[in-house]
């Protein structure tokens, strides 16, 4: 309670739980969160609502000014407020599907040739399309992409050239745990087909160590790559850290072929965070 304004959650809207106002002097009742997994638990501190909101990474603390304006108001018919519950057999609820909602047009470049694709992502940013073109000035290759994140982390893409179809797909799985620290373990493969003909493969395991976010770009203190890649094994171990404005990864690349490669990925941050 604040200001004689009661803040709880409930699942009015979807069968998701969000944060709700209610004013008890008028009877207004405002939606204040939209999150698409769900918002639990409210409590007021000063002037901001701290929550609950959850994602298939678990349970995250968020908040906001509690005089924002909120998403949606909501109308009541009588001045009590009533919830009728429903019990309901588990094959008769109606599924929440995700709609493709977020489109963007992108610059794209692969090799020696340019061009653009249109991507599509899901609301809860789990799967998405992609569809576009790039040439070499000579030709033009139309390229398909999918991305699809269920249990396991899917990626493919797609190009027709010279009357050949050229494939790229990759799958990965992670698993967190604890020693100390908290770690990531990935599992990844990739194969590369050009009519559905096996051209390349690759197997690569790697060790995350104390993962972390600055302004929503991933860093963490070590990274360690075992993998193999056509009959050739190699190890790579890499470090992210802040420079200026960028962020930077310097590595280690060694592989049973004698290659020993020292180098460094540099990136721009982007500190752009949207709030649902």
């Amino acid at each position: 309670m604040k200001d004689n304004i009661l803040y709880y959650s409930a699942n009015y809207e979807d069968h998701i739980f969000n944060i709700y106002a209610l004013n008890l002097k008028n009877h207004q009742l405002s939606k204040l969160t939209n999150h698409i997994y769900g918002a639990f638990y409210p409590i007021i501190l000063n002037e901001s609502l701290y929550f609950l909101y959850y994602d298939s990474k678990g349970y995250h603390l968020s908040s906001m000014k509690i005089n924002q304006t909120p998403l949606k108001i909501l109308n009541i018919k009588r001045n009590e407020l009533s919830i009728n519950y429903k019990l309901e057999k588990a094959g008769s609820l109606e599924k929440y599907t995700e709609p493709l909602k977020y489109n963007f047009i992108l610059p794209y470049a692969e090799n020696n040739e340019i061009g653009g694709i249109f991507l599509s992502l899901s609301e809860g940013l789990n799967y998405g399309i992609g569809v576009g073109a790039l040439t070499d000035f000579n030709n033009i290759s139309p390229v398909f992409g999918f991305y699809l994140d269920y249990y396991t982390q899917n990626f493919g893409i797609f190009k027709y050239q010279n009357n050949t179809i050229h494939s790229d797909l990759n799958i990965s799985k992670n698993v967190e745990f604890h020693l100390k620290r908290k770690n990531y373990l990935t599992f990844n493969g990739e194969i590369r087909l050009e009519n559905f003909e096996i051209k390349a493969k690759r197997i690569g395991i790697s060790i995350i160590t104390s993962p972390y976010k600055i302004n929503n770009q991933n860093y963490y203190e070590g990274n360690s790559i075992l993998g193999y890649s056509n009959n050739i094994y190699y190890f790579q171990y890499s470090k992210a850290f802040d420079i200026f404005s960028m962020k930077s990864e310097p590595y280690i690349y060694y592989d049973t072929s004698g290659n020993l490669i020292p180098g460094v990925k540099i990136s721009k941050k982007y500190g752009i965070h949207i709030f649902r």
